[in-house]
């Protein structure tokens, strides 16, 4: 999980759907989810992806991995 911070607040997280998850499906195309704090969801296919959005929507913004 990666939590997004905008100076000091908290925006957003990134987290992959992991197989043992309910939601999980095999041919899942998008298990990376970038979750942000008023509630939308976009699934990427890649965290590289994720992250490239996360700092278009947040400019500026710091990554912590948890």
């Amino acid at each position: 999980m990666i939590h997004i911070y905008q100076a000091s607040n908290y925006v957003a997280l990134i987290n992959k759907i992991e197989k043992s998850a309910d939601t999980y499906k095999a041919n899942e195309s998008a298990p990376w989810l970038l979750l942000k704090g008023d509630g939308k969801v976009r699934g990427f296919s890649s965290l590289a992806e994720a992250k490239d959005e996360a700092l278009k929507v947040f400019a500026g913004c710091k990554f912590k991995r948890t």
